[in-house]
């Protein structure tokens, strides 16, 4: 219970400072490293759904699969970097390290 919990408040949280910001700051930074810890899995069915679409289910399905693992790894370590990292203005004005910004952006 204290779990479930815990993760509604961290995504209420994710999503207070992800939306509310406008300009890349330390705090829109803080915000998608802690999206990218809790929402990183988005990355398998993002890349799923482009691979398939693109290059077609018998191919673009393993494609998929592969680019979305390493693409979610790749977003967990990126987030964990923008977390520990969000007080210092690096890269350049705190841009992202990634696109889309946020492991959500796929699905607009």
């Amino acid at each position: 219970m204290k779990k479930t919990q815990l993760s509604l408040i961290a995504a209420a949280l994710v999503l207070l400072v992800t939306t509310n910001v406008q300009a890349d700051t330390a705090l829109q930074k803080l915000g998608r490293g802690f999206a990218g810890l809790a929402f990183g899995f988005l990355e398998i069915p993002a890349n799923l759904n482009q691979e398939t679409e693109a290059r077609g289910g018998p191919l673009g399905f393993p494609i998929g699969l592969v680019k979305g693992t390493g693409m979610m790894v790749g977003r967990y370590l990126v987030g964990a970097y923008e977390v520990i990292s969000a007080p210092i203005p690096f890269p350049e004005d705190y841009q992202a390290i990634l696109q889309p910004e946020y492991p959500w952006g796929y699905f607009k």
